[in-house]
């Protein structure tokens, strides 16, 4: 048999990786074996528990009671686990928070009202206003930057 692959990371610690032990055990064998998992998992090496999907501010409260370890706490929108604010987990105890899909949510609903401007109007730059400038976009994405390590690989 071979050797899984995060065996490695778990014999040769590099603060580059972190090991995230997740379990979707907490809708089918409940809450008890969910926190019994991750404990197991972050005891062998994994540096980070996630249980997905509590399903109540209950839960949310008695995982970090109950889990030895880091913790992280999922808030996707519209799933089953109540929003909280990243002060608010960090008071119960959780060390990340995540919304996984929030910006590409928001990127998505202007993707579609720019495309539903454009097919209406054959234009697009009554939305300028909802957008960053051109110029706000570029420092974003660091083009100065990147363009400048080009000029510096040229040869003299």
């Amino acid at each position: 048999m071979d050797t899984p692959p995060f065996f490695y990371l778990l014999m040769n610690p590099n603060s580059d990786f972190a090991i995230f032990a997740r379990t979707d055990a907490r809708q089918k064998h409940g809450l008890d074996e969910a926190i019994a998992r991750v404990n197991r998992c972050c005891d062998a090496g994994a540096d980070v528990a996630f249980i997905e999907a509590p399903e109540s501010l209950d839960e949310l409260e008695e995982i970090p009671r109950r889990v030895r370890h880091p913790l992280l706490a999922n808030m996707l929108t519209g799933g089953v686990t109540p929003i909280l604010s990243v002060q608010g987990l960090e008071q119960l105890g959780y060390k990340i928070a995540v919304f996984p899909v929030e910006s590409l949510m928001v990127c998505a609903r202007a993707v579609r009202d720019l495309c539903a401007e454009w097919m209406e109007k054959g234009r697009v730059d009554d939305l300028v206003s909802q957008a960053m400038t051109f110029g706000e976009l570029k420092q974003l994405l660091g083009v100065d930057d990147y363009l400048n390590l080009r000029s510096g690989l040229q040869d003299p």
